[in-house]
């Protein structure tokens, strides 16, 4: 009997993460577009909850997803307005489980005519209990700008 307990209470503290992604396409990428294009330049508010570094961590972040997707020459503007955002609580997901989310809006623009080329909205979340989880959550702003950037080139780069 003890080994059954103490064999479930190890699986429950070492259990994992699950991660969700979804949203509308508010307005879709031209196909000519999504070849020919690159990110530029982004800009993001600081949502609350956020830490003072978040800014600096979702630019670098994103950019790095976009360079893998978006190769083209011409120029893009990435205008992103975060409207949730929300961080593990590390006690709360070895107990009982917890999750990183965000949400927002991301809107790529034309510079040369300022016209919005896409519109997407975004919302995705990591969530999962123990301790492999809290580990692996503990980046929430990290976690989860390079998971918007992924979004970004799942909608708007990849197989265009």
């Amino acid at each position: 009997m003890r080994r059954i307990f103490l064999v479930t209470a190890m699986a429950a503290a070492t259990t994992g993460c699950v991660t969700n992604s979804g949203g509308d396409t508010i307005a879709q990428i031209s196909s000519d577009i999504s070849k020919n294009a690159f990110v530029k330049d982004i800009t993001v508010n600081t949502p609350a909850g956020a830490g003072p570094q978040f800014e600096t961590t979702f630019k670098k972040n994103v950019s790095e997803k976009l360079a893998t997707c978006a190769k083209g020459t011409q120029p893009l503007l990435l205008k992103v307005n975060i409207t949730d955002f929300k961080k593990a609580n590390a006690g709360m997901t070895i107990l009982v489980g917890s999750s990183n989310k965000i949400k927002g809006v991301a809107q790529l623009i034309d510079p040369a005519t300022d016209k919005v080329v896409a519109d997407y909205e975004i919302d995705r979340s990591t969530g999962g209990g123990g301790l492999i989880a809290a580990a692996a959550m503990a980046d929430a702003e990290g976690q989860m700008s390079s998971g918007f950037g992924a979004e970004i080139c799942k909608r708007a780069f990849i197989a265009r």
